[in-house]
């Protein structure tokens, strides 16, 4: 629920209402606009411009007072924050009213200050897709009659296609009147949700994340302490064979390692043979 500025604060201060209210309605389920120069009308040429601001606060308070009650009081006929949230749930441009009347016709003309109130930017119930209707009165003098003559006049207002709901509550210190709150909705809901399925349609699809290349666990020998041509002759020895003979042999496979490592190629450009190349049996027996 917004106001616009007055038209005497400048037409810079309108145009940046204008930019601010276009950006909420992308926003918003419902926007209820109320403009500040409605109430210039509705007040005499002597009214100080205190009770003017005045005017506007309680046509805000009256709108919002009235969301909450349908969700906050229990009624009769009961409406809660499922129905509030069915007739406003992306429905852009709203009209919310609220009348209070006496006498013989009271339904009646409650009825048409709910659906046409002079404060309300020229929004008309006509077209709405989607209304909510709460009738008040007293338990010992609301009758039948009346409930079925405003809701008629209401549902008629808005047209054939349009989602009403109904609810119905008694608060018996109204004494002989009645009140009739209204809210519609959906009068552009068609072109907001045409806008934002087109949105979501020329939206960017998020890029897939790259594959993840599997780690290779293969490890290779550095080629620097490769020799050419160098062959390792092992000698598988019985297990009856004696332990000095075993280590003289492995002694003297080192040495012969050794001697044809110096003798490579890699060796003599630079290369080194570090212990750690040497296996861990092999440097043992060495020791």
């Amino acid at each position: 629920i917004v106001t616009r500025p007055f038209t005497f604060e400048g037409p810079q201060r309108q145009r940046k209402a204008i930019y601010g209210l276009d950006r909420l309605k992308e926003n918003v389920d419902t926007l209820i606009v109320i403009p500040n120069d409605k109430i210039i009308e509705q007040v005499d040429r002597n009214t100080p411009i205190l009770v003017a601001f005045l005017m506007a606060d309680d046509i805000l308070l009256q709108a919002t007072r009235g969301i909450s009650d349908l969700i906050t009081s229990t009624g009769y006929i009961n409406l809660d924050f499922a129905d509030v949230k069915a007739i406003m749930s992306e429905m852009g441009d709203a009209l919310m009213g609220s009348g209070v009347a006496s006498g013989p016709d009271r339904a009646t003309i409650a009825s048409q200050q709910a659906i046409s109130s002079p404060l309300l930017d020229g929004v008309s119930i006509e077209g709405a897709l989607g209304v909510l209707i709460n009738i008040t009165g007293n338990s010992r003098n609301l009758t039948i009659q009346e409930v079925t003559e405003a809701a008629t006049l209401i549902q008629e207002q808005a047209g054939i296609e349009a989602n009403v709901i109904f609810g119905m509550s008694f608060d018996d210190s109204l004494n002989d009147e009645i009140r009739i709150t209204v809210i519609a909705t959906g009068f552009n809901a068609e072109a907001k949700k045409l806008k934002r399925l087109k949105e979501s349609k020329s939206a960017p699809a998020p890029m897939a994340s790259p594959a993840v290349k599997p780690m290779n666990n293969t490890y290779r020998i550095r080629p620097e302490f490769r020799p050419k041509n160098t062959q390792i002759h092992m000698t598988l020895f019985d297990s009856d064979e004696k332990e000095e003979d075993t280590e003289k042999q492995v002694k003297q496979q080192i040495e012969e390692i050794k001697s044809e490592l110096k003798n490579s190629d890699e060796f003599s450009k630079g290369s080194s043979l570090d212990d750690l190349d040497i296996p861990t049996f092999l440097r043992k027996s060495m020791d």
